[in-house]
């Protein structure tokens, strides 16, 4: 983990995470539980917004600068948004109004964005450490957090120690096979 930590303690809070690689098991579950946290399954469903691939970075804005309601914090998703991340559908650069990609601004604005918002940007494949919001995450006073879910180096341990937390029994065998599918 990079950045200020997952932790909301200390003089620097998270507000924006970066969760990235293959392993969406456990980064869903991750972002699964920043939801629970948020309150009653109504109350945090009224409080969170999902943004796919392909949104308006307005809309993402739009939703992190949105207040809570019936709790102290709302959560906004980004999944695979990164990626898509470029004009606006049916407009063209130089139509915006000004020289900034829609990466420029969305640096800009991470650091100054509501602090009722948690946003979480979850993309399936692992970003380059010259990535812009790698590269905010590191310095200390943007609020952001970077974690990477690169796939268990021993699958087969992997599935068995799964299984017996979460009360399971898997073998050797069935996970091996497992594995392999």
């Amino acid at each position: 983990e990079r950045g200020s930590g997952i932790e909301e303690t200390g003089i620097f809070r998270t507000m924006w995470y970066l969760f990235h690689g293959p392993n969406a098991l456990d980064r869903d579950e991750k972002i699964a539980e920043m939801k629970a946290k948020l309150g009653e399954p109504d109350v945090a469903d009224m409080n969170t917004t999902l943004i796919a691939r392909g949104d308006a970075l307005d809309d993402l804005m739009s939703a992190c600068e949105s207040m809570p309601f019936l709790a102290e914090k709302r959560l906004v998703v980004a999944r695979n948004f990164l990626g898509g991340l470029g004009a606006p559908k049916g407009k063209k650069k130089a139509d915006q109004g000004d020289d900034k990609s829609p990466m420029q601004k969305l640096v800009a604005y991470l650091p100054q964005m509501n602090d009722a918002t948690r946003l979480v940007f979850a993309e399936d494949e692992l970003l380059d450490e010259k990535h812009a919001l790698m590269k905010l995450a590191a310095e200390k006073t943007s609020g952001g957090t970077v974690k990477a879910y690169g796939l268990p180096p021993d699958p087969v341990k992997w599935l068995i120690e799964r299984a017996k937390a979460k009360g399971g029994d898997l073998g050797p065998q069935a996970a091996q096979l497992l594995a392999t599918k």
